[in-house]
């Protein structure tokens, strides 16, 4: 999903910033990497689909349900770091800045197919045991309610940028679908 994100970036500006989106994603996906690894579990295979790049560990849940929200706030971390280390050197009105926070920020948003999604179910999952399916309802609907305000502040660069579209139905339909 990160990269139909970046890609509807990408599409607003008349510049060439391919080798920057690449950059920006593979930082994402070696944070989640790096977390993998620090947390000692296991990757069988990295796959690649048109939302991005999929990582699959092992099937042996080596770690706990906090090692799982670590490694989804890699990516997410990277980008952030990443941000922050090149606004620092080369100054806060970079490209590759704004890609990179975009990147982060986007990922830590609560829908269920982003990082940040996934670490609301985890935390749901281990502390909301009789409430699960109640407290998981409200997040869809404050997902829904955060699409519609965006959209209703953004619509103008929202209506002509036909990724930013695909994106907004993607996040609708996988909030209500799951």
């Amino acid at each position: 999903m990160g990269f139909l994100a970046v890609i509807a970036i990408m599409s607003l500006s008349s510049n060439s910033i391919y080798l920057d989106v690449f950059l920006s994603c593979m930082l994402h996906e070696l944070g989640h990497m790096a977390m993998i690894i620090l947390c000692r579990k296991r990757v069988c295979r990295v796959g690649f689909n048109a939302a991005g790049i999929k990582i699959f560990e092992s099937s042996d849940r080596i770690g706990s349900a906090l090692c799982e929200n670590i490694i989804l706030l890699g990516g997410p971390c990277a980008n952030l770091l990443a941000a922050a280390a090149v606004a620092i050197t080369a100054g806060a009105d970079n490209r590759f800045v704004y890609l990179n926070l975009f990147l982060g920020i986007f990922n830590l948003l609560p829908f269920r197919c982003l990082d940040g999604g996934s670490i609301i179910v985890n935390i749901l999952d281990i502390y909301a045991k009789g409430k699960y399916d109640t407290l998981l309802f409200i997040v869809k609907i404050i997902n829904v309610c955060l699409l519609l305000f965006f959209c209703y502040f953004f619509s103008d660069a929202i209506v002509s940028n036909i990724s930013a579209v695909i994106m907004i139905i993607y996040l609708i339909f996988s909030e209500i679908l799951k």
